[in-house]
């Protein structure tokens, strides 16, 4: 029982500044965001939360923590968003992403 309380408590914790961050990066990336929304209207809302969270150089598996989901996802989700952008292979996402502004 204290075990199960130890981890709920850990939870809590770790939500509370999950839901801390996801408000600064929000703030830092209004505009940035806007400018996604305008070039690139057919990104999802969770595709444009991963580019920003790559705009910040945020590792896949940072992304999967933030996010709660598997590193397939995460992959998945940059393929999408590479060909969603029209990004040439041969140029990186971090790249790609870090001269959009």
């Amino acid at each position: 029982l204290q075990k199960l309380t130890n981890d709920l408590r850990l939870q809590i914790e770790s939500e509370g500044k999950l839901t801390g961050l996801q408000e600064k990066i929000n703030r830092v990336n209004e505009n940035f965001n806007k400018t996604l929304q305008i070039n690139y209207p057919e990104l999802t809302k969770g595709e444009r939360e991963v580019i920003a969270l790559l705009r910040l150089k945020l590792s896949i598996k940072e992304i999967m923590t933030i996010r709660n989901v598997s590193v397939d996802s995460v992959k998945s989700m940059r393929r999408r968003i590479r060909k969603k952008m029209a990004i040439p292979k041969a140029q990186s996402i971090e790249d790609f992403i870090q001269h959009l502004m």
